[in-house]
């Protein structure tokens, strides 16, 4: 159904661990002044697979990016990374190369770049948004999230309710607003998988002021700054804020 020839063309494509398959590919889009990496993974990724990841990761170009890395299976329904207990392992998944859990990818891949933002994964069924905030080997905070509605009874009494989750970022309050939208009923389920995610006072070097402005062309601490901030004529209120931590 999704053919690499499709998307092998679009500039928005960055590149699959094989030419000719899907199964590991990366992708790039901007918005709001902000520049993202997605990598959609396979299920149990092997160690080559996250080795290309970081690869790509690791490249200069990409150093402004913010990261999301997805993968079937990251978190399990308890809140915590997947083991060998409750991860691909047991089902047999990817058995010609090593198989790597939750905890594997994130102390392979995850926490070792300081350009990666989210990661979210499926596989284990459970009616909540399970949630998981950790910091990097760089300071970074990185969350993990578990979204996998295929169990779920919707409104209607049947199993595997078409749920979406959207993601709103305001990159003004540094804010990603999260609703569980059930698409078939027209309602948002459940109460508290509707939350607010404030990553505004977050260590990580691809979270800056609004409008992009990074200002780390001065010589000295203390040494003045200039910078020009463009706002919409329609604004109400604007707030930029700079932060010297040497």
């Amino acid at each position: 159904n999704f053919k690499y020839e499709d998307y092998a063309s679009k500039e928005w494509f960055v590149e699959s661990k094989e030419v000719g398959k899907l199964d590991n590919a990366c992708y790039k889009f901007s918005a709001s002044g902000v520049n993202y990496l997605v990598f959609a993974l396979e299920f149990g990724p092997a160690d080559s697979t996250m080795e290309w990841a970081s690869s790509i990761l690791d490249r200069p170009e990409y150093a402004d990016y913010r990261a999301i890395i997805l993968s079937h299976n990251i978190l399990g329904r308890n809140g915590y990374f997947t083991d060998e207990t409750n991860g691909p392992t047991k089902y047999g998944f990817n058995v010609t190369e090593d198989v790597n859990n939750g905890i594997d990818i994130w102390e392979k891949l995850l926490r070792k770049h300081d350009n990666v933002f989210i990661s979210a994964g499926g596989h284990v069924a459970v009616d909540s948004i399970m949630r998981k905030y950790d910091t990097g080997d760089h300071g970074n905070q990185i969350l993990s999230m578990l979204i996998n509605g295929q169990s779920v009874v919707d409104y209607n009494g049947k199993r595997g309710a078409s749920l979406i989750a959207v993601c709103r970022f305001n990159e003004t309050t540094k804010t990603m607003k999260v609703n569980y939208y059930d698409a078939i009923n027209d309602k948002y389920f459940c109460v508290e998988n509707q939350f607010e995610y404030d990553y505004s006072n977050w260590n990580s070097k691809n979270i800056v002021s609004s409008e992009g402005i990074i200002t780390d062309d001065y010589k000295a601490p203390g040494e003045t700054v200039e910078f020009m901030v463009n706002t919409k004529s329609d604004s109400t209120k604007s707030a930029l804020v700079v932060t010297d931590e040497r």
